[in-house]
């Protein structure tokens, strides 16, 4: 299932896949996998991207965050 609060993030702050990436310190194909829900980030990913893109990483872990909260 993607993550639509991710997604909402990505186009409130117009960033694309490889921007965020790139910004979180990872590579764009892994990230795509954490946005659309194939794969779920380890603690330490989680953390670069929630600090790169200033939300909280335990969304990431939080079964109910699939909403647009953020």
């Amino acid at each position: 299932m993607k993550r639509e609060w991710l997604i909402k993030i990505l186009n409130d702050k117009q960033l694309t896949h490889q921007e965020a990436a790139e910004q979180s310190g990872i590579e764009r194909p892994y990230f795509t996998q954490i946005v659309n829900g194939v794969r779920r980030p380890s603690p330490d990913k989680a953390q670069k991207i929630a600090k790169a893109l200033s939300f909280d990483c335990y969304f990431f872990f939080d079964n109910k965050s699939n909403d647009t909260k953020h």
